[in-house]
Formats: C-alpha cells, sequence, structure tokens
C-alpha cells in the first residue's frame, strides 16, 4: 500500500467516524465535501441518487468509493 493510499483510506475512515458521530448531518454540506475532496485528490467520481421511504422521508444515497445514506423526513425539506 502506498502512504497515498493508505492516506487516502486514513480520510475515508475520518469521514465514515463524523458520519456516524452527527445525528443530523445536512446532506447538502455533505455533497460539497465530499465534491470538494473529489477536485482535491484529482480523478474522482460520484454518484447522488433519492428515493422516497416510509413516514413521508427521503433517502440520498452519495456514492463514493464508500456510500453514505441520508433519511430526511419530509417537514425538514426546504419549501
Amino acid at each position: 500500500m502506498t502512504d497515498a493510499t493508505l492516506h487516502l483510506d486514513e480520510e475515508a475512515l475520518e469521514l465514515d467516524r463524523r458520519i456516524r458521530q452527527l445525528q443530523n448531518l445536512d446532506a447538502t454540506q455533505k455533497l460539497l465535501a465530499v465534491f470538494m475532496n473529489g477536485m482535491q485528490h484529482g480523478f474522482f467520481r460520484f454518484v447522488v441518487s433519492g428515493t422516497m421511504v416510509k413516514a413521508k422521508k427521503r433517502e440520498i444515497l452519495i456514492e463514493v468509493g464508500n456510500s453514505y445514506k441520508f433519511t430526511i423526513p419530509e417537514e425538514e425539506l426546504p419549501s
């Protein structure tokens, strides 16, 4: 494993730890952070998809190496 790969793995683990700590993570901020991180590293690809789940919540999936999923109640959506 190269130093660069090890550094990216450590960043991914740190990012995952932060996500688990935060109960009300803002999906928009996360999306921007993932994008900016990709821009800093050069080549990157990420996919964002959304679905409606039970209790009128929206589920947002951000796939970038790791996947991050957010469930947002309808009443918390911007009008």
